[in-house]
């Protein structure tokens, strides 16, 4: 009985070792190549069968055999694009860009609502910004979030905001920034939805922004859509808000107000 359930369960184990799907990876962050670069994809030991890459309209672009056992497969130098490599069960999003030396000369003209700050692991933000220098992004749209860094006022705690202004301003991105929200305590009724009962709290984070960021964030947007839901209150609490915020900002660069534009106005509810 013994020897019969070994058996059986060696038989279950190399079934399921036999059916699991196979692993695709490459070596790139994002899985991200230029056009004049070998495409190469990692296999993980798995069922034989073929490795097929289609292109963004499902157009099969080539074939190749991946043996059972682990395995990097060159798919060569593509055009570039999006692309799925799959084999068996497993799929592997691809993407090819455009040879940086192909593109016109000078600053970018590229931006993209990036918010890596929220989105992206704080290990990986130097891989995300060398990405969007690669991709031919010389801006984006950030985020910050004042109630998490001012738990209390007066007490600032920059984290992952630091880390993601240090990255992009080390790969070179220009960075327009949004925040929005107000913390708890900066309100009797803790609406996080209005503008603080003093304005000097955002006229002192305003200015608090500036020193902090200096010379790596280029531009605020104050409040996201105060049009629709993110702001509780009537405009003219939005725009009292915004005023208090521009005079925090201008005094902590020592500018006259109009001197020199550091703000951009709200966006509406279709975005920037």
């Amino acid at each position: 009985m013994f020897l019969r359930l070994s058996a059986c369960a060696l038989c279950f184990c190399a079934t399921a070792v036999q059916a699991a799907p196979r692993i695709l990876t490459t070596a790139r962050f994002a899985n991200v190549f230029t056009e004049n670069e070998v495409v190469q994809i990692q296999l993980a030991a798995g069922e034989a069968g073929p490795l097929t890459l289609r292109d963004v309209n499902g157009a099969e672009v080539l074939r190749r055999a991946a043996p059972a056992e682990a395995a990097t497969l060159d798919l060569g130098k593509l055009a570039p694009g999006y692309y799925e490599a799959t084999a068996g069960d497993a799929m592997l999003p691809l993407v090819v860009v455009i040879a940086p030396e192909k593109r016109v000369a000078g600053p970018g003209r590229l931006a993209t609502d990036n918010a890596m700050s929220w989105l992206v692991k704080p290990e990986t933000f130097d891989d995300m910004a060398r990405l969007l220098k690669l991709c031919g992004f010389s801006w984006v749209r950030e985020r910050l979030s004042w109630n998490e860094i001012e738990t209390q006022r007066g007490t600032y705690n920059w984290g992952r905001y630091e880390a993601s202004i240090a990255a992009l301003s080390r790969n070179g991105i220009n960075v327009y920034d949004i925040f929005h929200s107000v913390p708890a305590w900066s309100r009797a009724d803790k609406d996080t939805k209005a503008a603080p009962d003093d304005l000097r709290d955002i006229y002192r984070f305003a200015g608090a922004l500036q020193g902090q960021f200096k010379g790596r964030v280029q531009a605020y947007e104050v409040w996201n859509e105060p049009d629709i839901s993110f702001f509780s209150h009537p405009a003219s609490e939005c725009a009292a808000f915004q005023k208090a915020a521009y005079l925090g900002f201008m005094h902590a660069a020592k500018l006259t107000p109009y001197q020199k534009p550091l703000i951009l106005g709200p966006s509406m509810a279709n975005g920037v």
